[in-house]
């Protein structure tokens, strides 16, 4: 029980991990996009 527990909150950890690794490179994408207009 201990070790699913903690293996739920790694792959909780490791989702808001790849959500933000999203947000920064779509928001990185959109800079590069509007210096270049």
């Amino acid at each position: 029980m201990e070790g699913d527990v903690h293996m739920h909150d790694f792959i909780k950890d490791a989702a808001a991990a790849s959500v933000l690794f999203a947000f920064a490179a779509t928001v990185a994408i959109w800079a590069q996009a509007l210096q270049q207009m």
